[in-house]
């Protein structure tokens, strides 16, 4: 696993024997999958109960972790930060502070762990690092050559190590970096999120972020969990703390740096970033538009009602029924129109020989497809995925987390 500080910068790995190596290739000490840790030398310093409550080496306890949440806590019980699903570590002041990646939730108490015992700083500045230098870039010889063998499990008492001290690391010049411009501290407006529109006849999708207040080096576009998120950042400093700021959009498919192009215009609407996503085969408007259910409600003698469409949400996904006992036989028909669902309830009136058709209309705030649709109960039960990925195409690979280049316009 490796750990990036505030400004995506590497600050140290943690690597399959749970080894905590820094950016100089020195060991700094051990971490165990249930979250108990040793130094260099592997002299115990703490672990995490299956409560998650902190404990250091003489058994006092530090803090907490909620399993569950991934929210930590201080000794005295107040807020100290947050693991996000996708690794990010947020504080309660600054937001976003760091990541670990890869991340999934079995790894809580090694990360916790880590930050406890290790690395109070990533989460809060003011608090201590073991780490001789956070934030400078990995050097290249952190390779498999410098992992060590295997260590002994940790045990509370001051134990002999059973591994050699590290060698010197080999001196690797850090590449050449272009100069970061100035961020400059002051107030910035709140951007604001616009509508995810489909346009080029269902092939497109746009997606524009007003109000970003900055110029383009301050931001930042970025493909992740394997194309089915966008990510946007935005750093800022506001009294001399800097602060970045993240937004995450779940795609109704799978996206790919061939697929997005983004474009910011620093003088429009305070500064307008646009996003533009083009569809993969078989996501096309073809996808989007189309009959998806049809059913008919019989006719209940003596009844004066009429069908509608209830939707309810459950979880991750939305579920649309018929309600209501109608007068007249009724024809349902659900359909997709631009990625937008739809529903008709067509009557006619034999005697007075009338049809009326009457139309409820649901936006999802993402354009639906047809995969994205279950159909149960003979029709009568329609259940909407807004979250579920697109398949690709099989010619198309599986899409790699990638940076996107902002154009300037």
């Amino acid at each position: 696993m490796e750990i990036v500080d505030v400004d995506r910068n590497k600050r140290a790995f943690i690597d399959s024997e749970g080894k905590l190596i820094d950016l100089q290739g020195n060991i700094i000490g051990f971490i165990n999958s249930d979250g108990s840790s040793g130094d260099a030398s592997e002299n115990f310093m703490g672990e995490i109960n299956d409560d998650g409550q902190i404990s250091n080496g003489d058994n006092t306890l530090i803090g907490s972790v909620d399993l569950g949440t991934a929210e930590m806590r201080d000794h005295n019980g107040s807020h100290f930060g947050t693991i996000k699903p996708g690794g990010d570590i947020f504080n309660a002041i600054d937001g976003f502070r760091g990541r670990v990646s890869p991340f999934t939730f079995h790894k809580l108490k090694m990360i916790a762990a880590y930050i406890f015992f290790f690395d109070q700083n990533i989460v809060d500045p003011a608090l201590p690092t073991k780490l001789p230098i956070p934030g400078a870039p990995l050097p290249q010889a952190l390779s498999s050559e410098r992992l060590l063998t295997p260590k002994t499990p940790l045990k509370k008492s001051s134990v002999e190590s059973a591994i050699s001290p590290p060698s010197p690391a080999p001196v690797v010049e850090s590449p050449v970096k272009s100069p970061v411009p100035m961020i400059i501290d002051r107030e910035y407006k709140d951007y604001q999120v616009g509508n995810f529109k489909t346009i080029s006849e269902g092939k497109e999708n746009l997606l524009e972020i007003s109000n970003c207040d900055c110029p383009v080096e301050q931001l930042v576009v970025k493909i992740e969990e394997k194309g089915k998120q966008v990510i946007f950042e935005r750093t800022i400093i506001i009294q001399k703390q800097k602060k970045l700021q993240v937004q995450r959009f779940s795609m109704p498919y799978m996206v790919n740096k061939n697929r997005v192009t983004a474009q910011y215009a620093l003088h429009k609407d305070f500064g307008t970033l646009r996003l533009l996503f083009r569809k993969p085969e078989g996501a096309s408007s073809g996808g989007i538009s189309g009959q998806f259910v049809k059913f008919i409600v019989p006719a209940v003698p003596d009844s004066e009602n009429k069908v509608t469409i209830k939707p309810s949400q459950v979880s991750d996904h939305f579920i649309f029924e018929p309600n209501g006992d109608p007068k007249l036989e009724t024809e349902v028909i659900g359909e997709l129109e631009e990625g937008t669902i739809k529903f008709h309830a067509i009557t006619k009136d034999l005697q007075m020989g009338v049809s009326k058709k009457a139309t409820q209309t649901f936006s999802l705030n993402v354009p639906i497809s047809m995969s994205q649709i279950d159909i149960e109960n003979g029709g009568r039960k329609v259940l909407v995925y807004p979250s579920r990925p697109i398949p690709l195409s099989s010619t198309e690979p599986t899409p790699e987390d990638s940076e996107i280049p902002i154009q300037s316009i």
